[in-house]
């Protein structure tokens, strides 16, 4: 089984303040991330979310295999925004470097 469970904080650069805060950029980046997470069409947890003007995506789900789509969304949603943060937890039962023999 492949059990994974995450949250981002998505954020326009890692140097961004208030005085360099574009609404309209951040807009545009999750229009974007928008887009790809409607291309995913993940039957599991996948949502995206404006709150109090922080803009954070949750995913979680448990499939039958490894589900690659996910590991590579994470690291899109970096490319997009790169002063996004987040967790991603992941467990992968046919994984044999993180399985027990």
């Amino acid at each position: 089984m492949f059990e994974y469970h995450g949250w981002i904080n998505v954020q326009e650069s890692a140097s961004a303040d208030d005085d360099d805060y574009d609404d309209g950029r951040l807009r545009g980046i999750v229009e974007g991330i928008e887009r790809r997470i409607r291309e995913i069409g993940s039957p599991y947890l996948l949502d995206l979310r404006w709150m109090n003007g922080q803009v954070f995506i949750h995913f979680g789900g448990f499939r039958n295999h490894r589900d690659a789509e996910i590991m590579e969304f994470f690291g899109e949603v970096g490319e997009r925004a790169p002063g996004s943060y987040g967790l991603l937890h992941v467990h992968d039962d046919e994984d044999p470097v993180s399985s027990p023999s």
